[in-house]
C-alpha cells in the first residue's frame, strides 16, 4: 500500500514539473506581429522604429527623423513616446553581462535604416525619451530631451539633445498604473510611477521607500502637465535657500538627499521622477552643518554621487522636501 501511495505522488509530482519548467522558461518578450508585448513590465512596443514598417520577418522602409516637440505630438491609438525608464528596460541583461553587441534583441526589435536630411544632421541612433531637461545648450533655448541609443555596444548611451534636434522614435502603448516607468501625466493631478519606489502627482514626488515627499522640479521653476519643468532654476546662497522654505517645505539634511543618489543612472538620481537636474550646476544645498572651519553647510552633486561641504556665501540649486502628511 505504502509504495502505491509513493508512486502516485511521483507521478503526480512528475506530471507538474513539466509545466512549472514550462511557465518558468516563458521568454519576457512576446512577439505579436508588429508590436511586442514585454510580460514584466506589461508594456506594448512598436516593433519598427516610426517610419518603418513590419513585413513577417524585417522592417521595411526608414525611420523618420523628429524634433523632440514634433516626436511628443505623434500620440494616437494609446501609443506615446517612453520615458527614459521604459527605454532602459529594453536592454537585455544577458546579452549585456555577455558583452553580445548590441544589448538589444535585434530578432524583436530590428536594426533601423535611417537617411539623415541634408539640412539638420541626424544624432542617429539616438531614441527620444518624453523626459525633457534644461541641462545642455540648446539655440533655442527651450531646453534638452533625454535620448538613449539602443544599439550601442555598451547599450548605456544615455545623453540628452536640444529639443531641435533630430532623433528617431519608438513608440509604446501604455502600461497598467503598477508598471515601472509609467507616467500618466494627462492632468496635473495625474500619478505617475516609476518603479516600485517613486510616486509623482504634480510638482511632488514620494519616495515610498522613506515617505518623504519632494519637490519634482528645481525651486524656482513650475511643473506643467505635458510639458515638466519650466521656468529657470534659481541658485541660493544658504541663507536665502533657508528663507526659501515654508509652508511645511524644508531644507532636506544630508542623508535625506543622499538618499535620493542612485549609483549607475544617469547623473546618479531618477532622472524620470526628478526632471531637470543639470549636468554642470547640479549641487543642491543640505541644511546639515559641516564642521571644519568658516560657516559651511554639506551639500550633494549629483553628477559625481557624492557631499561635499560647501560656502554659506556660494550659490546652489535647491530641491525642498517635507515629511509625509
Amino acid at each position: 500500500m505504502r509504495r502505491a501511495i509513493t508512486g502516485l505522488v511521483l507521478s503526480v509530482v512528475c506530471a507538474l514539473v513539466p509545466a512549472v519548467a514550462t511557465r518558468a522558461q516563458e521568454p519576457r518578450f512576446l512577439p505579436q506581429g508588429a508590436q511586442v508585448y514585454d510580460r514584466k513590465t506589461g508594456l506594448t512596443w512598436q516593433r519598427c522604429t516610426l517610419g518603418q514598417q513590419w513585413r513577417g520577418e524585417r522592417c521595411d522602409g526608414t525611420a523618420t527623423p523628429y524634433t523632440w516637440d514634433v516626436a511628443r505630438t505623434l500620440y494616437r491609438d494609446g501609443w506615446r513616446l517612453p520615458t527614459m525608464a521604459e527605454l532602459e528596460t529594453l536592454i537585455d541583461p544577458e546579452r549585456k553581462a555577455r558583452r553580445v553587441h548590441p544589448n538589444i534583441d535585434t530578432t524583436l526589435f530590428p536594426y533601423p535604416t535611417v537617411v539623415p536630411t541634408q539640412s539638420r544632421p541626424l544624432r542617429f541612433p539616438f531614441y527620444w525619451s518624453s523626459v525633457p531637461t534644461r541641462g545642455c545648450i540648446s539655440q533655442s533655448r527651450r531646453g534638452c530631451a533625454y535620448v538613449l541609443d539602443l544599439y550601442s555596444i555598451n547599450n548605456t548611451d544615455v545623453d540628452n539633445l536640444p529639443r531641435e534636434a533630430l532623433a528617431i522614435v519608438r513608440l509604446v502603448k501604455a502600461a497598467p498604473a503598477s508598471s515601472p516607468g509609467v507616467d500618466s501625466n494627462s492632468s496635473s493631478n495625474s500619478v505617475a510611477v516609476y518603479g516600485d519606489r517613486f510616486e509623482a502627482s504634480g510638482n511632488e514626488v514620494l519616495d515610498r521607500r522613506t515617505g518623504l515627499r519632494w519637490q519634482r522640479c528645481n525651486t524656482g521653476q513650475t511643473w506643467q502637465a505635458g510639458l515638466g519643468c519650466t521656468g529657470v532654476p534659481r541658485y541660493y546662497t544658504y541663507d536665502d535657500a533657508a528663507r526659501a522654505a515654508g509652508g511645511g517645505w524644508r531644507l532636506p539634511t544630508k542623508d535625506e538627499l543622499m538618499s535620493l543618489v542612485e549609483k549607475g543612472r544617469p547623473l546618479h538620481i531618477d532622472t524620470d521622477a526628478f526632471l531637470d537636474v543639470h549636468k554642470d550646476k547640479a549641487t543642491y544645498w543640505t541644511s546639515t552643518p559641516y564642521v571644519g572651519g568658516g560657516r559651511q553647510y554639506f551639500c550633494v552633486n549629483f553628477p559625481f554621487g557624492d557631499s561635499d561641504n560647501c560656502d554659506a556665501s556660494g550659490t546652489r540649486a535647491l530641491r525642498l522636501v517635507r515629511d509625509q502628511r
